[in-house]
């Protein structure tokens, strides 16, 4: 690696062009910016107190905290960190990670977005994969989240809408408004003593834990005051809705929860969709990348004075390469893909076993009547009454069916591997056998 510091203000403008690898900024408290890059990789366009950069490999930066940094397009992974400017961030096309960083802006990420400690707001236009926000000293914004969303306490206004699952976890609620949709299942915590008038709409049921409040609902919308309804929140899901207190009371869990059993099956379709929408957007990332290296090319071999033939003939080759490449990554993909369906009909298959299991140690079955149900006439019927009666088996822990929902959860998250999913509900059927 090549390293170069150039000396700046404490406050210089920085924007990068592009990066075709991974980038990496963090923030110090030197008047300087120092660069670590790959030699011959990257084209630095000086001016006053300012620096336009493109690099063709990975970038790592050390900036001012002051620095006002512009990032147009990344093609592989940036990690921004320590930053106390607003930032701009076009297009990332792999992941996007944000730490300790003032007000953002973001275009589009074409796969997850990882965001904490801001001290400031947050808006994104769209991101392909999951998302991750913790701790928004401001408004969050999120246009379109195209898996899962995970979002913990933020100090201003929401706005957010994912085709995955949903939840949003607020320790406080200073904001006046909370708009939240969700394809999948909709999860809300909120304080104890939130003010807030909530305006409850999905396709499946409504849950509400709260303190003094303990329904399920089957409605379609609901409206709750909690405290003096300052705020509004206003929240939209394809599944269920779960509401409850950020810091829930412990459920009796002497009864099978009834609606268990769509969990299951709105968790399985939630990560099928997931992996599909995660696949399709990969695979429109790899079109535009290889669209984009190719125009390059054409370019740059223009440049270096090859005739308009050697040109075409070199071009197509390095086409149909990466062409092959890309098959060959789509049809990895495709196997994942179908791994990933077989393990989770397995999951399913094996949770459904243990719930008729569990069923069946409730209600021990019955040795039908010769004629039916019992009447006055004479029946032929044997006598039961000699035979000692079976005595049922000890119940299994409800508890297992919660902990069954929530090794799904975790799947559905990617907190664990399908490998671990298989191990940790085989445990669980271990442990209900030897009970």
């Amino acid at each position: 690696m090549t390293q170069q510091r150039i000396s700046t203000s404490l406050a210089p403008e920085v924007v990068l062009d592009q990066v075709h690898g991974n980038l990496e900024v963090k923030g110090w408290d030197e008047p300087e910016v120092e660069l670590r890059y790959t030699p011959d990789t990257l084209e630095i366009q000086e001016g006053e107190d300012s620096l336009r950069l493109i690099c063709t490999g990975n970038l790592e930066l050390r900036v001012p905290v002051g620095a006002d940094l512009q990032v147009t397009t990344v093609y592989g992974q940036a990690r921004l960190r320590r930053l106390e400017e607003p930032l701009k961030i076009g297009e990332v096309h792999g992941s996007l990670s944000l730490r300790e960083v003032a007000e953002t802006s973001i275009d589009q990420v074409f796969s997850e977005l990882s965001a904490r400690d801001l001290t400031a707001g947050l808006k994104a236009g769209r991101i392909l994969g999951n998302a991750y926000v913790r701790n928004i000293q401001g408004d969050c914004i999120l246009e379109q989240v195209d898996g899962n969303l995970e979002l913990r306490n933020l100090a201003g206004n929401l706005s957010t809408k994912a085709e995955g699952n949903v939840r949003v976890s607020l320790s406080q609620m200073p904001g006046d408004h909370y708009q939240i949709q969700a394809a999948g299942n909709l999860y809300i915590d909120l304080p104890e003593d939130a003010s807030v008038r909530l305006q409850l709409s999905c396709e499946g049921k409504i849950r509400i834990r709260f303190p003094g409040q303990a329904k399920s609902l089957v409605d379609e919308s609901y409206e709750l005051v909690l405290g003096d309804g300052r705020a509004i929140l206003n929240a939209r899901a394809a599944g269920n809705i779960y509401l409850s207190s950020q810091e829930p009371q412990r459920e009796d869990f002497g009864e099978r929860e009834p609606d268990m059993d769509a969990d299951y099956a709105r968790i399985s379709e939630d990560i099928g969709r997931q992996v599909e929408v995660q696949i399709a957007a990969q695979m429109e990332a790899m079109t535009r990348q290889l669209n984009d290296q190719m125009e390059r090319l054409t370019a740059d071999l223009g440049r270096a004075g090859m005739s308009e033939a050697q040109v075409e003939r070199i071009v197509e080759k390095a086409r149909r390469s990466s062409e092959r490449a890309q098959e060959r990554a789509q049809e990895k993909m495709r196997r994942a893909q179908e791994k990933m369906e077989r393990s989770q009909e397995k999951i399913q298959r094996k949770a459904e076993y243990a719930r008729q299991r569990e069923a069946m140690h409730h209600h021990p079955p019955v040795p039908p009547h010769p004629f039916g149900s019992q009447g006055s006439r004479r029946s032929w019927g044997f006598d039961y009454s000699s035979s000692p009666q079976p005595q049922p088996a000890p119940a299994v822990d409800p508890v297992s069916e919660e902990e069954r929902l929530m090794i799904l959860r975790m799947l559905e998250q990617k907190k664990i591997s399908v490998a671990d999913a298989e191990q940790l509900l085989a445990a669980l059927e271990s442990r209900e056998s030897t009970g």
